[in-house]
């Protein structure tokens, strides 16, 4: 049997790769990107509309407003793995309203700092 990269030159690994996809993902097949099949295809996000990401809400905060994790993990007094731990699962309400809380902190640190700058 040739080598994986000559079958895969001759397009016969992509196929077998593309058949067995749709045999068991059951959806349809991203086009292929100029860097390859493999380049565009991510199983995992591609189906990851049916599961709901938790603690949505306090991700999008984050990344609004720009907050690194350690910082928040800081203000939290825990480790940064652990704060990334937390976000892993559904949090009680109690732990959102104390990430919320840091959040605003650091923001009103932040505006504070460029107030000070100007």
């Amino acid at each position: 049997m040739p080598p994986k990269s000559h079958l895969y030159s001759e397009g016969v690994f992509k196929e077998e790769v593309s058949s067995f996809v749709e045999r068991n993902f059951r959806q349809p097949l991203p086009p292929i990107s100029k860097g390859g099949f493999f380049d565009s295809f991510n199983p995992l996000k591609e189906r990851s509309f049916y599961m709901s990401e938790p603690n949505k809400e306090i991700k999008d905060l984050i990344r609004k407003n720009d907050i690194r994790m350690n910082m928040i993990a800081d203000g939290l007094g825990i480790s940064e793995s652990t704060f990334y731990r937390w976000l892993r699962r559904d949090l009680p309400h109690a732990k959102k309203v104390a990430i919320k809380k840091v959040i605003k902190e650091i923001k009103i640190e932040r505006i504070n700092t460029l107030q000070e700058s100007i």
